[in-house]
Formats: structure tokens, C-alpha cells, sequence
């Protein structure tokens, strides 16, 4: 059997480490369950609130193609911070790296977005969104504007 690791690592094959490490708590990144990643867009509607469409890869090929990006801002906001009314700066990407946000909309809808969600953001006119960043701790992003 293979040894995990290869010839870098400890040389245990799965089962044997998985029985040295039976009794361990399990705090190594990668051991939570694997959710699927969202992908959402926010854009402005007829009626000037901002409105959200999930995304898949599969029904949205243009997602998979390259597309011209002028740099990439991360930032950190404490749990608790709300950002009230507000529309989007520039069209974005915001891609939550650790944590959770909530996200407002004008049809009092709130949405949850958690670690891997990406959010093309596009509701730069009209009322725009409300932000409350949840945590637990501080709430990492990425923020990527389009050019």
C-alpha cells in the first residue's frame, strides 16, 4: 500500500496513520466536511434594488474563460461590522476566504455567504446591498475588480 506523504512525509500507509491518529483530535485543515463552493451574481433590477442569482459552471460557460482583472485586495473586518445601503464601487469579484457575511437586499431578503463563496458584484447603481460581517472573528475577502 501506498505511504501517505510519499518520501517527504512520515511513511505511515493510510490505515496505519489513521490508527496512530484514531485518539487525536482532529484540527489539521482539511478534515471538516467539504461543502460545494457558491457562486453568485448581485445586480441591479428593473425595479433599482440589488437581486441575486446563483451560478453554476455548467449553465454559465463564460465563468471557466479568462477575464481582465486590474488587481486583488484582501481585507479583514471584525464580526459584527455593518456596512449599511450601500451599491458596489466597480464591478467585483468579493470571494470570502474565512468566516461568514450576510448580505441585505432591498426585498428584505438576507443571504449567508462562508469560505470559498464568490460573488460577482454588479449592483453598482439603484439602492444597492447591506453587509454585516458575522464572523466567528474576523471575516476575511477577497476582493478582485474587474477591468
Amino acid at each position: 500500500m501506498p505511504t501517505l506523504w510519499g518520501e517527504f512525509g512520515h511513511g505511515l500507509t493510510g490505515k496505519e496513520c489513521e490508527e496512530e491518529n484514531a485518539d487525536k483530535p482532529s484540527d489539521r485543515v482539511g478534515t471538516e466536511p467539504i461543502e460545494t463552493m457558491g457562486i453568485f451574481r448581485m445586480y441591479v433590477g428593473p425595479d433599482g434594488k440589488s437581486h441575486l442569482e446563483e451560478q453554476t459552471l455548467a449553465e454559465h460557460p463564460l465563468l471557466t474563460k479568462p477575464q481582465t482583472a486590474k488587481l486583488i485586495v484582501f481585507a479583514e473586518q471584525p464580526a459584527g461590522t455593518f456596512l449599511d445601503w450601500h451599491p458596489a464601487p466597480r464591478r467585483q469579484y468579493v470571494i470570502v476566504v474565512s468566516g461568514q457575511l450576510e448580505i441585505g437586499l432591498g426585498d428584505g431578503t438576507l443571504r449567508r455567504f462562508g469560505p470559498g463563496d464568490a460573488r460577482l458584484v454588479e449592483d453598482t447603481t439603484g439602492q444597492g446591498h447591506t453587509t454585516r460581517y458575522l464572523g466567528p472573528g474576523p471575516v476575511i475577502t477577497a476582493t478582485i475588480p474587474l477591468a
